[in-house]
């Protein structure tokens, strides 16, 4: 194998290398703008020339005044069992009759009952 043909091989294979690289560059900035580009969509009304418009024009009875304030009051009926619960205490302590263990957890020497 001559130095010209191992040079032609050399070359087709770098360029090869740099058409992938260029490629994967492309789709990195391709993922850019997909994930730092800005995320908002407008909408860009397009008349048509030949559509009609319709005459809105609301009549002042129709109108409701944004002013009117409407009171709204009720009441509560409180049931005996309402009034006879006080709030909870918390937990009960646990009878006398029971057995109590104490144990220690060491890491080094692992579980001690005493």
């Amino acid at each position: 194998m001559s130095s010209d043909q191992l040079q032609y091989i050399l070359t087709g294979t770098v360029l090869n290398r740099i058409k992938g690289i260029v490629s994967l560059q492309l789709q990195i900035d391709q993922f850019r703008r997909m994930i730092f580009s800005s995320k908002q969509e407008r909408f860009i009304p397009q008349a048509h020339p030949d559509q009609l418009s319709m005459p809105l024009e609301l009549q002042n009875s129709s109108v409701v005044s944004s002013q009117e304030v409407q009171k709204i009051s009720y009441g509560r009926l409180i049931l005996e069992t309402e009034k006879l619960t006080p709030n909870h205490p918390g937990c009960t302590k646990l009878p006398d009759h029971l057995e109590r263990q104490e144990i220690y957890i060491s890491n080094r020497l692992g579980i001690s009952v005493q």
